[in-house]
């Protein structure tokens, strides 16, 4: 298994843009994606399903506006975790 953490305290850097790549990456190389954006904004999830490898029951996208660091570090499986 496998745990990407993308997390920065400012805002604007990039964040979304650099998990939703790896995400994608990940997922057109045949890897299981669990994409957790904690962000709440939705973004990464809107363009991550129009690309259709999202669109499926190999990957999944959450979006958790509330979910605490700790209660997501303890989930699994999953393989990208955005924060």
């Amino acid at each position: 298994m496998l745990k990407i953490v993308v997390n920065a305290t400012k805002g604007g850097v990039g964040k979304t843009t650099v998990a939703t790549n790896i995400a994608l990456l990940l997922a057109q190389q045949n890897y299981r994606v669990w994409a957790l954006d904690l962000a709440g904004r939705s973004r990464m999830g809107k363009f991550l399903e129009s690309t259709g490898h999202f669109a499926n029951d190999k990957n999944k996208i959450d979006i958790r506006e509330t979910c605490s660091l700790v209660a997501v570090c303890k989930l699994v499986p999953f393989r990208l975790y955005i924060g």
